[in-house]
């Protein structure tokens, strides 16, 4: 797989605002069925708080989690275009 245009901090940032729904407490992302057990290493880890932390603000406060999860989506919603177009089938 080979990634046509990086993602930016803000198109992440904009998906998970996007996506986050507070029902009380922190909010949690929209279509989220269950947590799932991805293997990262504790560099993908330390990347994602510094991410998170990079991303936060006063009203705003992303988990490392969040951001992968968000990540993730973009990732494969690319794959995805990636393969439809390469496919002939027009998105």
């Amino acid at each position: 797989i080979i990634a046509r245009s990086p993602l930016s901090l803000m198109e992440v940032r904009d998906e998970l605002q996007g996506r986050l729904r507070s029902r009380g407490g922190r909010p949690s992302l929209s279509h989220v069925s269950g947590r799932k057990k991805v293997p990262l290493s504790d560099r993908q880890w330390k990347e994602l708080e510094q991410i998170a932390a990079q991303m936060s603000s006063s009203n705003f406060s992303p988990s490392p989690g969040q951001i992968a999860s968000v990540l993730v989506g973009l990732s494969l919603r690319s794959v995805r275009q990636n393969r439809k177009s390469r496919d002939g089938v027009h998105v």
